[in-house]
This record gives C-alpha cells, structure tokens and sequence, in this order.
C-alpha cells in the first residue's frame, strides 16, 4: 500500500512551481482552519527545499559565466547569462503565513517562524460597533437603531469582513421581506446569528436547533405558570425571560439544551459552561434585552402572497408583537385567519377586530365554535364594551345577527353599559356619534322582546345604573315626560347629578318632585338655588340643615328625610362648616335612621352648642361624645341631665364642669323641688369627689346646691376642697360630725369649728368635749380670733381644770378659772407672777393666799413680796403675831424702811411704837426678850437698820448704826 503524502509525490512539480513562480513571497492565509501543525512543517520543508534548489542553480549559472569568460568571442553568451543573473531569477523565496495568534503555544511559534510581525486588528469586539454603525449608514439601512442595542450585538462581532457581510444581508432581507420599522432589531439580530453560527440557523429553518429550541421552551414555560401572576409579563419575551429567570427556569431550559445539542452548547458536563457556550451567550442577550421574539420565523423565509395577504398576514403579525391594529383594520380572509388563531392568540386583546368577530358569530350559527366563546371571553376579560357597543351599530340591522350577540354576551350587558357610560363622559367624539341612539335605545328597552333572552336577572337593574349615570339625559327631548317619569320611577332611577340650565326644565322639575335623584351636595344646591329661590347658596353651606329644615312641606326634605344617610355624608365633607339651628341638629342626633358612628361625626363637626341636654335621646354613644366635645350649653341643668345620664361623676364630666371659668355655676337658679333626687345624688357624689381640680367651681356647685351633710363618714377629701366644705359651712356641726373629723382631719379639726363656733359651744357637754381641745380654744385670740367671754366661760364650764401658768385670758375668764377651775398646780405662778396681774385679780389670788398662807409662810409656794405685803395690809386684823412676823421678816429689804415701818405700824406686834421709833431718829430702843423681837431684830440687823441688838437683863437694845442715824 503506498503511504506517500501528496506533498512527497508531487514534491518535483511543486519546486518547480515555487521557482518559475517569479515572486520572492508567497503567502498563505487561513491555515489554522485545518488545525494542524504538520502543515506549517511540510511547508516549511518546501521552503527549504526550494531555497535550496535555487541557490544550486545560481551557483551553476556563476559558474558558467566564469568559464565563458575566458573566452572572448564568447561576450554575446556572457552577457545573456549575466543579464539573466541580474533579473532575480535567482533570489531565495519568503513564506509569509497570515495566521491567528493562538494555533501555537508562544516557545513553539518563536522556534517555528523566523520573525513574527504583529497585525493590529481593523475590527475586533471592542471597536465593531462603530464599524458596524457606519456599514449600516452607508447601506442607507441605519433605520435608527439606538445605542444600547448596536453596542450590545458588536460584542460579538469580531471580524471586519463578517460585519460587512451582517451589514449586506440585512439590507437584502429588509427589500425582499419589506418588514416594519417596529421589527429592524429583530431582523438585524436574526441576520447576525445566522453569520455567527450558521449551522444553527439551517436547524432555526427546520423548527430545530438551540435558538428555535430556547424561544420555543420559554413560550410554553410561560404558558404554564399562573395566568394572573404573568398578567404582566405576557406583553414581551422580555418580561418572561425575567420572569423565568427570576425563578432559575431559565437555568432549566439551558440543560436542556446540553442535552439536545451536546456539540453545540459544550461536551464539558459543566452547568457554567452551559451558561458560557457562544449560541446561549448571544440567544441569552437578545431574549433578555427583548430583541427577538416568537415571531422571529416570519422573517427568515420570503412570504407566500397566494396563501396569505400581505394585510391579513400583518394582522396576525400583529398578535404576535402585541402591537395592535385597529378594530375596524380590514381582513380579506377571515375564514383563514381565523384558522390560523391559537389559543395564546385569542387571549389577547390585540386580537379584537370586526370582521373576525361578525365571523365567528356566523360561522357559530351553523355549528359550535370554541374560538367564539375564547374570543368573547378575552373582551369579557378585558373589559372591551365598546368594541361591543360599536359592534351594535354595525349589525343593528340584522335582528338574528343580533339575538346571537345577546346570547353570547348575556351575563356581561351590565357591564357593557357601564362602560359606555364611562366611555360617554370621558370621551366627547363618542357622545357625538352615539348619544342620542343610545338613549332611545336604554329607554325603549322594556318594550323590546329581547329582554326575554336575559336569564340571570331582571333587565332594570342595568337600565337603572346606565340612566342615573347619564345627567345629560335631562335635555333629552321627551314627546311624553310624563310617561317618561312614570317610567323612571317605576324602576326607581336616581339620577347621579341633576341641573336646570340648558335641559328639558319640565323632565327636571318632574324629577325633583318625583325624587328621581341622588342625595348629592350638588344636587341639594341645585334644587335649593331654582326650587327655593335662594341665591348665592355657595355662601350659605354652613346653615344647609336650617334652609331645608325649615320647609318641610318641600319635596327636597322629604327625600332628605327618606334618605337621611346620605344627606348626613354630604354635612360630614370636609369642605363642609355645620353652624345650623341646635333644634335641627338635635332632630339629626334623635333621628334612628343614622348611625351612631355618623352621628358622632355629626356632633364633632358640629360648629354650634345644643341648649338643653335632655332633648337628645339619651344614646350611651352620644351623651359622651357632645359633652366631650362641648356641643352642649355650659349650664346646670345639662350637667345634671349628663348626670343622670351617667349614674355618676365620670371623668368627661368634670372636664365640661371645668371647661368654663367664665361662668359661674349656681344650681339654685334651678327649681329644686323638681331636681330634688337628682341634685341630692350629685351633691353626695361631688363633694367627695377626688377627680375635680378646679377649686371654685367645686366650691360654685357644693355651696349652690342648698344641701349640708350631717351624717359626714367620708374621709380622704383633699385639704382645700374639706375647706370649702367648711367655710361654706357645707358640714352640719354636730356629735358625729365632730368626732368623726377629730379622728379624720385633724388638721383641719379647728376650721372646723371656729367656722362653727356658737353650734360647737352649745353643743359641748360632758360626754364628747375634750379639755385639749378646749384649752387651744381658748388660746385663739392670741391668733386673733376674738371669742366673746360667755362662749369661753361655756366652754371652761365643760371641764373640771383648766391651767393658767402663760396664758392670757381676759379677767373674767381668769377670775372664772380662779374661782371655778382653779387647778392647784397653779399657785406658785399666780402667788409668784402676782404683781402683773389686774387689781380685781390680784383681791381672788390674795383670797387663795390667805386659804394657803402656811404654805406661804413656810415658802412651799413662791410668792411675790408685793402679795405679802397686801396680805399684810388687808388682813392685819385677822393675822396672829406670828404670822404677820413670819411675811413680816420675808419681804425685808435694804432699801424698803419706809414700808417696814408702815407694815409694823399697822400691825398687832406689842411693842409695835418702839419699832416705829427704831425705824425712825430713835436710838438704843428697848425691847422685850422674846422670841417675835429677836426675829425682827434679827432682820433688821442683817439688812443694816440697826447696828446691833445686846442682851440687857431680860431685855434686848437695839443700837442704830452711823449710816442708819445719818439717815
């Protein structure tokens, strides 16, 4: 078997080639294709080979022309063979090789090539997009792609003459396929895989392949999930992509892929190199971005006028791109079209056309259609009521064309109408074309046979809803308002908003006679302004209650009344002041039909003050609420009520008492006869009450009341309100009373009762006075407090003792006590304090001295000199010697001879002369010995009166000092 390579058979014929070729360089270009190595060594050897070759031949030639030239006849020949020398016939061959980088490992390429010259690429990834904006331009096919996206696909764009050829068959396929604007970045997206990976492209015709493979499974993904949560994302791929990804469907899809396509993707087994493969990198950045989609098959083949239009194929075209046409585009085909419709497509509401709709209902009278009900469906779903409406007025000429789009749409004319309401206040072009069928329609409705074909419910309650919602149906020309009204009030229309000016004032005024209304604030200004004659009604909306109120006989107040609860949402506005009449108010407040809790809202709003309490229905909610809030008169009656009410003193009660200082409350201006239970339940509740801080007008209601407590038992009460209690004399002064505040209120024990005096003096006795109590009684005017001396002698009469040591009470009181209540511990302070003491005074403390004269004499009680001394004077009769020697002696003093010698003057003393003598110019006095003399003598000696005093026989004389005589 011959195993000769084609470059060693063939070797001869290629040197030869390489040496009659005349160049120096060959070049080879695309030889990393075949990745091989052994092609750049033959190569090379055939370089050598040849190089060699050429060096023998001019080598031989030089040779030649060194022989010839010896010979001279032989110059001609010379000069041939050196000219064919000269011609570079005979320079060695280059190989230059035009190759990528990476075929050789960087040791082996330096060994391998004698020099390497670096080629600086045109185009590469990082600098396409610029290339590849100008080829587009240049082709006059740029049609204004924006940068993201040209940016995006030149990342993968790295070849000057691929970018060319991406950029030259776009142009053709937009000519051949002339295709929107809207879809150039699917095309140019398309075109560019197509050159990038072409293999895959062939597969993409053949509905295979990991683009076709990676849209397709993304569509039916997404048809699997949950329609409501992909409401949002069914709109582009786009949105599903990021829907998917977001729950790592994507991912799934992707291995997938691996499997089908191992080659394609990568043989590695490696999730991230599934995620790395080129085909999933690019198909990744145009589903993401949303640069393709599952339309991408319309435009990699040429279209096929003769099974579909150009205008129905844009229509289905349409539903793919969720673009939309309009409902009224014309369709050549409808039967094909409508064959071609899936499922997906009937879901969308880009699918809404005329003519496949008038079709389907056709097609549907002859035998059951699916696509019929999936389409009505997605107009149900979507809320399409004015493509039905629409759809009305085209087949409204055909009466079993139109049986049949009742049938269909039975459950949904509510919402039809609905619609077209909506439709008819917002957009004016529709009023203008439909209003005037449409309300002969509506009204003429009940006369028509159809309402028959309606078997979920009564035809009037949509006609209700459409009508009341059409205000401009009041300039409606009726032929018969009458009959008109009649109508409307049978199926008791209320309109949403009624006016005067401009409309058919006769159907107007029916209305509002006929309440043919809804309880609106424009509503109730409108009627007020043309029916009461009230202008500027604007001005006025704070006293909206009064001017209704005030005629009832007004057809207005009567529906008011029948609808009270939407009256009172109007009052709650908050653009709404409420100043009215309280009379009116307090109706609102008593009328059952409201709600409490609007009632409420009612009284906060309130802008003015109930006068009486009581004429509001007492509602445990509302009570609260007005005095709360301080939407009742500040007076006492309505305390009372409120009092009653509540069956005690509750917190918001107190706060309305104190919310007034400005007036004074007096519950005498009531009429207590009548209020007698409640204001006797109240006073007990409130004078013990803790909660209340306002002193005055605690004082204000306890003292107004007209009530006193005799049976006082409650203890606790804070100091200044139990000193209101009594000032105000609130507390009868009586036993109980008077024990219980000693055991209570010690403190305040004394108020009580100076506050109480002549009611505690008549009420003292035996059993309940305290001498403690007394005896600080009867110090008060030394605080100032003037007791008259009867009281206190009352009072002193009521205990057996009272002390007198620093007191200062008046001289009856003293007298009373000295002779009454004389407490014996007393003696020596009056005995000693004798002197300060008034002269009426002084006469009963010398009768109790002269009762205790021994314990004076003897000193057990210390006395003053001046009170021996009067004792001396006034009762020198009644005295004995020795008693009077005894005070006699007590009182001398050095400087007291003149009283000396009065007091012994006036004495019973014997030898009383010869002591007057002795205190006189006397001198040497005798005096008999005994026992009286020698004591006075004594004394007198000691405090210098005499010199001294000598024994003479039975007798003693008494010698006058120098200093005495001199004196």
């Amino acid at each position: 078997m011959n195993t000769d390579s084609y470059f060693d058979r063939y070797l001869s014929e290629i040197i030869y080639l390489f040496e009659n070729s005349g160049v120096d360089i060959v070049v080879f270009e695309d030889i990393e294709r075949f990745g091989e190595h052994k092609i750049f060594e033959r190569l090379r050897e055939i370089n050598r080979i040849v190089n060699i070759s050429i060096n023998e031949k001019k080598k031989k030639l030089e040779k030649e022309i060194t022989n010839i030239s010896r010979y001279p006849n032989f110059v001609g020949s010379i000069l041939k063979k050196v000219g064919y020398l000269k011609e570079d016939n005979f320079n060695e061959i280059k190989f230059l090789y035009l190759i990528n980088d990476g075929i050789f490992e960087s040791k082996e390429r330096t060994k391998f090539f004698d020099i390497i010259v670096p080629v600086i690429p045109v185009t590469d990834n990082t600098n396409s997009y610029g290339n590849i904006e100008t080829c587009l331009k240049e082709l006059n096919v740029y049609d204004g792609f924006d940068y993201d996206y040209l940016l995006g696909l030149s990342l993968y764009i790295d070849d000057m003459r691929l970018l060319k050829n991406i950029c030259n068959e776009y142009k053709i396929y937009t000519r051949k396929l002339s295709i929107d604007k809207m879809k150039n970045k699917l095309l140019l997206t398309i075109i560019t895989y197509k050159n990038l990976f072409p293999k895959d492209f062939e597969r993409m015709q053949l509905k295979d392949g990991i683009f076709y493979r990676y849209i397709n499974d993304i569509c039916e993904e997404v048809k699997n999930e949950d329609i409501g949560e992909l409401e949002k994302y069914n709109s582009d791929m786009k949105r599903k992509f990021e829907y998917l990804d977001n729950r790592n469907k994507i991912t799934e899809i992707e291995k997938k892929l691996k499997v089908f396509f191992p080659k394609g993707v990568n043989d590695t087994g490696d999730d991230n190199i599934i995620k790395n493969s080129k085909e999933l990198s690019f198909i990744r950045f145009a589903v993401s971005n949303g640069y393709v989609d599952e339309t991408f098959e319309h435009y990699i083949s040429i279209f096929d006028e003769k099974s579909l239009s150009k205008n129905d194929q844009k229509y289905i075209l349409s539903l793919y791109d969720r673009l939309g046409l309009k409902v009224d585009y014309r369709i050549n085909n409808p039967a094909l079209v409508t064959s071609l419709l899936t499922t997906e497509t009937l879901n969308r509401v880009q699918v809404f056309n005329y003519d496949i709709y008038l079709y389907l209902l056709k097609l549907d009278q002859q035998y059951s259609n699916d696509k019929l009900s999936q389409f009505t469906g997605c107009l149900s779903d979507n809320h399409q009521y004015v493509f039905a409406f629409n759809f009305v007025q085209i087949v409204s000429d055909d009466f079993d064309m139109l049986y049949r789009l009742f049938e269909e749409w039975k459950t949904n004319w509510i919402n039809i109408i609905k619609d077209i309401v909506l439709t008819y206040i917002n957009d004016e072009e529709f009023r203008n074309l439909y209003f005037n069928s449409f309300i002969k329609f509506l009204m003429n409705w009940l006369r028509l046979d159809i309402a028959e074909y309606f078997v979920y419910e009564s035809v009037e309650q949509y006609i209700v809803e459409c009508i009341s919602s059409i205000s401009e149906l009041q300039k409606f020309p009726f032929e018969e308002v009458e009959t008109a009204v009649s109508t409307l009030r049978l199926f008791e229309v209320k309109f949403d908003k009624v006016f005067y000016e401009g409309s058919n004032r006769k159907f107007v005024t029916m209305i509002y006679k006929n309440s043919l209304y809804k309880i609106t604030r424009e509503n109730i200004l409108e009627f007020i302004n043309e029916e009461y004659k009230v202008k500027n009604i604007k001005n006025k909306m704070e006293n909206l209650v009064d001017m209704i109120w005030s005629e009832k006989d007004q057809p207005l107040y009567v529906n008011i009344n029948k609808n009270i609860n939407e009256f009172i949402e109007i009052l709650l506005n908050p653009t709404t002041r409420l100043k009215d009449n309280q009379i009116y108010i307090v109706e609102l407040l008593n009328n059952e039909q409201i709600s409490i809790e609007k009632k409420i809202k009612l009284i906060t709003k309130y802008e003015g003050e109930i006068e009486l309490l009581k004429n509001v229905s007492p509602i445990q909610e509302i009570y609260p609420v007005l005095i709360e809030n301080k939407k009742i008169k500040y007076n006492e009656e309505n305390i009372l009520t409120y009092f009653s009410f509540a069956k005690s003193i509750t917190l918001k009660l107190i706060t309305f008492i104190e919310s007034n200082i400005s007036i004074k409350l007096n519950f005498m201006r009531l009429n207590i006869k009548e209020n007698e239970d409640v204001i006797n339940r109240f006073f007990n509740d409130i004078f013990c009450n803790t909660d209340i801080k306002n002193i005055d007008k605690y004082e204000e209601i306890v003292t107004t009341c007209g009530l006193s407590i005799d049976n006082f038992n409650t203890a606790g009460i804070l100091s200044d309100k139990f000193s209101v209690l009594i000032i105000n004399k609130i507390i009868v002064m009586n036993e109980h009373n008077l024990i219980f505040i000693r055991n209570k209120y010690t403190n305040s024990l004394y108020d009580f009762i100076r506050f109480n005096f002549e009611e505690y003096v008549q009420l003292m006795n035996p059993n309940i006075v305290k001498k403690d109590e007394i005896i600080e009684i009867l110090q008060w005017e030394n605080d100032g407090i003037f007791i008259t001396d009867n009281n206190k002698i009352k009072l002193i009469s009521t205990v057996d003792k009272i002390k007198l040591e620093n007191t200062s009470y008046s001289n009856n009181i003293m007298k009373y006590i000295l002779n009454y209540k004389f407490d014996s511990s007393d003696y020596d302070w009056i005995f000693n304090e004798y002197d300060f003491f008034d002269e009426s005074i002084k006469l009963v403390i010398r009768e109790k001295a002269i009762q205790s004269l021994n314990n004076i004499i003897s000193n057990y009680y210390k006395s003053s000199s001046q009170l021996k001394i009067d004792i001396m004077k006034t009762e020198s009769n009644s005295l004995n010697e020795n008693q009077f020697v005894s005070l006699y002696c007590s009182i001398f003093t050095s400087e007291n001879e003149e009283m000396l010698a009065s007091l012994i003057a006036d004495s019973q003393v014997p030898e009383r002369n010869n002591y007057i003598e002795l205190f006189g110019k006397g001198d040497h006095i005798i005096f008999k010995r005994n026992d009286i003399n020698r004591t006075i003598l004594i004394k007198m000696k000691e405090f210098g009166y005499i010199m001294d005093f000598v024994n003479i026989d039975n007798s003693y004389r008494a010698d006058k000092s120098d200093y005495i005589v001199n004196n």
